[in-house]
Parts: structure tokens; C-alpha cells; sequence
């Protein structure tokens, strides 16, 4: 299939090009044979004003005085020479007109050598300069040439298309592995191949699908596992309660069922969360909020009796964003924050004329290097055990890294100056309105 293309496509070129090379040869020998004429004729002018110069010097009869120097001319002109009169030409009218005007004409024999006619002043003669060889008509050469020019340019496009042609090939095989499910398939091509920039492209995608099935099986894998655990405590309840007549100890086994269900119920409502999120349909509705106010209203809502929440925002920073995500985002930041802090939290928040930098800050005992880039994947949880208390569904922090990327913005876990972990939140000070 390849080659077939190759050659379609090699042909086409070629046939197109000898198209127009030869049309534009046609078009440049017919104005070069004009030129040559005309260069011919001024050449030739000059001999025709000698031989009447001549024959205006002798008061001889003009044939007769023909008949003896038109040897000599020929050897001074260095071409054939002929007397005509009009009569010669009875049978061309045309051709008597234009020479009544004194015109030189020109007309080509049937070897293609050129003659050149013209009136001799104040005579009824006619002179004739010729055969004289036509230089425009050096075919052999010409027809090389152009042969030549033809050969370079079939291997000038043999040379370009034929690797053009290898690596579509490549990239077709590629795309046909990658769609049979073999995601890690790359397109190997050299940096200056016509088509490195497609390649490049589709190695990105093809890296980003992979990245993208690989999370779809953590995920699917990390839910079964959320999912399984309450279950198995709900089932093992029902079993207790169906073998247990103790009324204290059935009740005891029903609001521990109970909190199953809730617990099931948030992580559905979490998972319904992060999906929505990931959508690519979902629209922001910006709003121009006054940040200190904003984050006031969200900070109000925590009241820690040992943690102390402070907050370093601009009192005059307008910014543009969606509240209702946004707010979601820096709750979970909190929270989190207020799950690992000893004695404060720190919230600040900057703005320069390109961008927002909100910064969320404790003294805890921070995160261990070795999980900074993957404690935004769904369901990791930095505690051992797999405590709810503790360690909440391991989707906060998923669901505020999609919420950050909705405006067009990025986050990143780094350690604190307060000895705990920073979370710094970053996204444009103008968001395109999708």
C-alpha cells in the first residue's frame, strides 16, 4: 500500500511537472525565435542599405549590373544573395503588401534555414538574403538539456518523497498497532524528517492515552477495593444480625450497617464528583470576587481549638473565578491542611498582572519526597492504614487538581517553611470564557 502511494504520488508530480516545463519551453522558444528574428533583421538591415547604395552609385541597368558584382556581394556579405521582382510572387498578395511597406520578411524554407526579403527603394526589384541557418533550431542540444533538467528533477523528488513515503509508512503502522490496543507503540523518526513534528504529536497522544488507561485501571482497581471493604462489613452485620437474638447487640450491628451505607453513599457522591469534573463539557461560571472576602467566608467555617488559621490576602484583590469550584478546592486544602497541622495553618494568596498564586501551608509533618507527584492520583492516601478518620477516600486532592486545571491553572505539593507540606495553586489572571 505504501509503495503503491509512493509511486502515485511520485508519478503525479513528475507528469505534472513535465507538463509545465514544457509548456514554459514552448512559451520561451517562441518569444526566443522572435528576439533572434528581430536581432537577425537589424543585422540584416544594413546589408540591404549597402546593396542599394550600390546600385544607386551605378547608372547601369540594374540587371545587368546584378549579373556582374552578386558574386562579389555574396563574398562581402558573407550569405547567398537573389534579385526578384514582383511578378515572382504573383500568387502571394500578402506577402507583396508587406513588402510595398518595405518591410524585411522572413520566411523559413523547408530545411527550416530562414530567408529574408525586402524591396529595394524607388525599383520594382526584389532582394533576398539567404538561406541563412536557423540557430533557434539546434534541437540535438536543446532536446539534451532539457532531458537533463527532466532527470534532475525526477531524482530531486525521488529523493525527497521516497523517505516522505518510508515514514508515513511508519507512522501508519504505528497508528494500526496503537488502535490494536498495543499502547505503548512510538514512532521512531530521525529530527529531519518532513513529518518528525506529526510523529512527535502522535507519540504525545499515544503516551497520554497510555498515562490515561493506566490511571482507568488504578482507579477501577482502587474503587473495587473502597467498595469491598464496607460491603464485607455490611454482609458480615446482616449475618451477626440474622444469628443474634441480644436486641442491644442487633441494634449495635444496625447503626454500624448504617454508617456503611453512609460511607458508601460519600464515596459515590465523591467518585459522581471527580467524574463530573473530568468531563469535558463542563463550563465555568466566572465571577469578580474580592479574595479576602472570599476566603474569610471559607476560613469562618473551621473553628479549631488548637490549630490557629491564618490569612495573608491584598484587601483590595479582585479576582475572577468559579466560587462554587473553587471554594470546593480550598476546602479540601483545608481540611487536609487541618488534618496533618500541630499548632497553624497559613493561607496566602498573590496576584501579578499574568497571574494567582494561592499558597495552603502547615506545620505538620509534611510529605515524603517520594509521594509529592503522586499525591494528586484518586484514592492515594499518605497514611499506612486505610482509616477513614485518618486518611479520608484519597479524592480531595484529585478533585481539587481537576478543579485548578478547569481555570486554565496548575498545583504542585512542596514543603512548607513552617515545617509541614505547601500546596501552591497557580492559574491566569485573565480566564478565557469557554
Amino acid at each position: 500500500m505504501s509503495k503503491l502511494l509512493f509511486i502515485r504520488s511520485y508519478l503525479m508530480i513528475v507528469s505534472l511537472i513535465l507538463l509545465v516545463g514544457l509548456g514554459l519551453d514552448k512559451i520561451m522558444s517562441y518569444y526566443a525565435l522572435q528576439e533572434n528574428t528581430m536581432t537577425e533583421k537589424n543585422l540584416l538591415q544594413g546589408s540591404f542599405q549597402y546593396i542599394e547604395l550600390r546600385l544607386k552609385e551605378k547608372k547601369e541597368n540594374i540587371p545587368d549590373f546584378w549579373a556582374k558584382n552578386y558574386k562579389s556581394f555574396q563574398e562581402e556579405l558573407g550569405c547567398p544573395l537573389a534579385l526578384y521582382q514582383y511578378s515572382d510572387f504573383s500568387s502571394q498578395e500578402h506577402m507583396i503588401s508587406s513588402l510595398k511597406t518595405r518591410q524585411i520578411i522572413v520566411m523559413a524554407t523547408e530545411n527550416n534555414n530562414l530567408m529574408y526579403y525586402r524591396e529595394l527603394q524607388h525599383t520594382n526589384y526584389i532582394l533576398a538574403l539567404g538561406p541563412i541557418h536557423n540557430k533557434n533550431k539546434s534541437l540535438d542540444s536543446e532536446l539534451m538539456i532539457i532531458a537533463m533538467y527532466y532527470l534532475l528533477v525526477a531524482g530531486a523528488l525521488f529523493l525527497w518523497l521516497w523517505p516522505l513515503s518510508r515514514d508515513l509508512h511508519k507512522l501508519r503502522k504505528a497508528a494500526i498497532g496503537f488502535g490494536e490496543e498495543d499502547f505503548t507503540t512510538r514512532v521512531n523518526l530521525r529530527k529531519i524528517s518532513s513529518i518528525a513534528p506529526v510523529a512527535d504529536a502522535f507519540n504525545f497522544m499515544t503516551q497520554r492515552i497510555q498515562d490515561l488507561v493506566i490511571a482507568h485501571k488504578e482507579l477501577t482497581h482502587a474503587v473495587s477495593h473502597e467498595l469491598k471493604t464496607p460491603l464485607a462489613r455490611f454482609k458480615f452485620s446482616l449475618e451477626i444480625i440474622d444469628s443474634n437474638d441480644d436486641a442491644t447487640q442487633r441494634r449495635r450491628y444496625l447503626q454500624a450497617m448504617k454508617q456503611d451505607v453512609r460511607e458508601l453513599d460519600d464515596l459515590i457522591d465523591e467518585m459522581l464528583k471527580y467524574a463530573k469534573l473530568s468531563a469535558e463539557n463542563l463550563t465555568l461560571h466566572l465571577d469578580e470576587v474580592n479574595a479576602q472576602q472570599w476566603l474569610q467566608e471559607i476560613v469562618a467555617q473551621y473553628k479549631q481549638p488548637f490549630i490557629k488559621i491564618y490569612l495573608a490576602v491584598n484587601k483590595e484583590l479582585i479576582i475572577r473565578i468559579d466560587c462554587h469550584l473553587m471554594s470546593r478546592a480550598i476546602n479540601n486544602l483545608i481540611r487536609n491542611g487541618l488534618r496533618y497541622a500541630k499548632s497553624q495553618l497559613k493561607i496566602s494568596l498573590d496576584m501579578n498582572e499574568s497571574q494567582i498564586t494561592l499558597y495552603v501551608e502547615d506545620d505538620g509533618l509534611g510529605i515524603p519526597k517520594e509521594f509529592l507527584e503522586h499525591v494528586f492520583q484518586p484514592f492515594t492516601r499518605l497514611d499506612i492504614s486505610r482509616d477513614k478518620q485518618s486518611g479520608g477516600y484519597g479524592l480531595g486532592l484529585a478533585i481539587t487538581q481537576k478543579i485548578v486545571y478547569q481555570h486554565e491553572g496548575s498545583i504542585s505539593a512542596d514543603k512548607s517553611s513552617l515545617g509541614g507540606a505547601r500546596f501552591q495553586l497557580t492559574w491566569p489572571a485573565i480566564i478565557k470564557q469557554k
